[in-house]
């Protein structure tokens, strides 16, 4: 498993949550020592506790040879396996917890897990390492204690951890959630946050910080409405702008589920890519035919393109914004990786079309249609429940007029600068 360690502005910026005073200091993962360091300050006394654990022996010996004399007397090294390391008989529990744990392991490394239900059940499952460390780490802290750490979305969005979030706000709260710039860490294509979290603390409010380090755009996240279903600020952020869209015009603004139905390409992997029509054949705003394809393949006829039908390729970089007609595709099977929305009155499909492309022109809609922990996908019951207006061609019927007019003429330029003005229109 690949290490990444924390740039020194990286565990600047995280050691401003420390509490002011500290007794006991523990970091499960401390490779280098550099996520440790700038918290030193804040140890209470020369007979505090610090405790660095790391399972590979090389990095604890470096960390000892570097630090034992600035750590202090209570200073401890231990090379172990964290989520195997049991803490002395008696102990009280630890004032703060840092950390940038593993992440991005095999589910081969994954680690069986009791987790409890909604419906009260518990059960055991195999559980991403970063979660089973934070899960530890909240056992290990004392009431008011706080855990600092520098986590995968995973944590933060991922539908398969809604126990652990929830687990988080029911043990104490989450203070700050901040995402970090895109590559922090060299070679990771994952967004990464830090997370403070308190134990045994009440709040009604998550923090939300954006990318910049800096001078972060900052959202309140209001838990006063049940369990939050996702703590990043582009999605919350994005939710809110939506919301607030859709109160400025009359345009009837219902779920695309209501216009459409969603369905996923059939031919799987790596059939898929060969012979049917593939995210690759999306280009210049349209979707095209290609010599590759097989019209033989696909045995659903449901699953095949009809009159009528819309494309958007499922994973990807960009993947919303790839919604668009086909040309001369009308019978083909389409790979797992592209979604068909199929309006349910296929006379509605430019309408429908208008629309979708007018919400996802925005540049912060993104989050609220894509979903990943490293590479995105479009989430089908995202796509389901987006709201769009369909009454946006009545309010704006030359800007209509031109988008069909484009459309048909295969200029897809001109088809996105029609709605582009829409959008200009409605924001002044």
């Amino acid at each position: 498993m690949k290490r990444h360690e924390t740039p020194n502005e990286v565990a600047v910026a995280l050691a401003r949550h420390a509490p002011k005073s500290i007794r006991a200091l523990l970091d499960p993962a401390v490779g280098t020592g550099n996520l440790i360091k700038p918290i030193i300050g804040r140890v209470k006394t020369s007979r505090s506790e610090v405790v660095c654990v790391d399972i590979d022996p090389e990095a604890i010996q470096s960390v000892s040879e570097s630090y034992r004399s600035e750590f202090g007397a209570g200073a401890k090294f231990i090379n172990v396996d964290f989520l195997k390391w049991q803490a002395p008989d008696g102990f009280e529990g630890f004032d703060c917890i840092v950390m940038n744990p593993p992440f991005a392991a095999k589910k081969s490394c994954w680690q069986l897990m009791e987790i409890t239900r909604d419906d009260g059940r518990t059960i055991v499952r195999p559980t991403p390492l970063e979660a089973a460390f934070v899960r530890k780490s909240i056992d290990l802290l004392r009431d008011g204690g706080r855990l600092l750490s520098i986590l995968p979305c995973s944590v933060v969005m991922a539908d398969s951890l809604q126990w652990l979030r929830d687990k988080m706000l029911s043990d104490g709260a989450i203070r700050f959630v901040h995402e970090l710039p895109p590559r922090t860490f060299a070679n990771v294509e994952s967004r990464m946050y830090l997370l403070v979290f308190e134990k045994g603390a009440s709040r009604r409010t998550i923090t939300l910080l954006n990318h910049d380090l800096h001078k972060p755009e900052r959202i309140t996240l209001q838990l006063t409405d049940g369990r939050p279903e996702r703590l990043d600020f582009g999605f919350v952020s994005a939710r809110a702008k939506l919301s607030s869209l859709e109160k400025r015009r009359n345009l009837q603004w219902v779920p695309l589920g209501d216009l459409a139905d969603v369905i996923r390409g059939e031919i799987d992997s790596p059939m898929g890519p060969r012979c049917a029509i593939h995210s690759t054949d999306f280009s210049a705003g349209f979707w095209h035919s290609s010599e590759r394809h097989d019209q033989t393949v696909g045995e659903k006829s449901e699953r095949r393109i009809r009159r009528g039908d819309l494309l958007m390729s499922r994973v990807g970089r960009a993947a919303s914004r790839s919604v668009g007609r086909g040309i001369g595709i009308t019978g083909m099977a389409c790979s797992d990786c592209v979604l068909i929305i199929r309006p349910k009155n296929y006379r509605t499909s430019m309408k429908t079309l208008f629309a979708l492309r007018f919400v996802l022109c925005h540049e912060w809609i993104q989050p609220l249609v894509e979903r990943g922990t490293g590479a995105t996908y479009v989430s089908h019951l995202s796509l389901l429940d987006l709201r769009i207006p369909e009454d946006l061609w009545k309010r704006y019927p030359a800007q209509f007029r031109e988008f069909v007019a484009a459309e048909r003429a295969c200029n897809s330029e001109l088809a996105s600068e029609s709605v582009r003005a829409v959008a200009r229109q409605m924001e002044r």
